[in-house]
């Protein structure tokens, strides 16, 4: 489908085609073998090697970047998502070398955040 939107606006814009470089590239699977890890909360499946790469690669910066954006634990399971707030801040602190104060700041923020959504 991608191909034949491209195909489309060259034709409209009068663009020169050239081949492709992308056609032989392998895209990243994206998927983490946490199998053998054990997770922060059984409620959740959320590892800490998962935490990791949102922060590494993903530039999750906060605590709420990492429960909500990225890991999705807070719109799941609010009382799992706020059970794994002191490992998160954590790795943040060793990951980012945040202060304890920016920290608190960010606990404080997430569980007003959190404290918006329902029964749990």
């Amino acid at each position: 489908m991608a191909e034949e939107v491209v195909d489309e606006v060259s034709r409209l814009f009068r663009l020169t085609s050239r081949p492709s470089g992308t056609r032989e590239l392998r895209l990243e699977d994206g998927i983490i073998d946490t199998s053998s890890e054990p997770v922060l909360d059984e409620r959740a499946p959320l590892t800490r090697s998962e935490i990791l790469r949102a922060v590494r690669e993903e530039m999750a910066v906060t605590i709420e970047d990492v429960l909500a954006r990225r890991s999705r634990v807070l719109f799941l399971h609010k009382n799992a998502a706020l059970a794994c707030v002191d490992q998160v801040m954590e790795i943040l602190a060793s990951e980012l070398s945040l202060s304890s104060e920016e920290l608190n700041r960010q606990r404080v923020e997430f569980e007003q955040v959190a404290a918006q959504y329902g029964l749990d």
